[in-house]
């Protein structure tokens, strides 16, 4: 009796996905997450933002790839895409970020998305997700506060 069950329940075991095993296949993932920014016209100062990001890292750790905001306001949403560059830094596992505005919807009342942000993120384990990692940090930009963004691999 024991004879068919196992086979029957190896065949019902989900197959787990192959986990991310070089820094390449790590900032490869597809990255998805919020971001929160100071905003003294948002009801409780704070505005929160979905972020996309996907990249590629060639083997001289430079990084390519594009980005898309979401930015949510008076029931509408607003999207803002980005051109992204940046280097690995393999010692401190961060990564230099920048960002240009390369197309967004248009902003009611005069708003602007900015044409560019930078700063540094940080690669860490996802403590609560096994084989899964976050990408940290704070971004900046000449014409708005920065912004906190906190990204993982879905």
């Amino acid at each position: 009796m024991v004879s068919w069950l196992l086979p029957t329940v190896l065949w019902m075991a989900p197959v787990a996905e192959a986990q991310p095993t070089t820094v390449a296949e790590v900032v490869a993932l597809p990255w998805q997450g919020t971001g929160k920014q100071y905003a003294e016209f948002i009801e409780g100062n704070y505005l929160y933002v979905r972020y996309y990001l996907n990249m590629t890292m060639d083997g001289n750790h430079q990084i390519q790839g594009t980005a898309r905001m979401e930015f949510p306001l008076d029931g509408s949403t607003y999207n803002a895409r980005f051109s992204v560059s940046g280097t690995y830094d393999p010692v401190a596992q961060t990564m230099s970020y920048s960002a240009r505005l390369t197309g967004n919807d248009p902003l009611p009342n005069g708003m602007n998305f900015c044409d560019s942000q930078y700063g540094t993120l940080g690669f860490f384990g996802d403590a609560n997700r096994a084989g899964h990692y976050i990408l940290k940090g704070t971004v900046s930009s000449s014409c708005s506060p920065a912004l906190e963004l906190e990204l993982s691999d879905p």
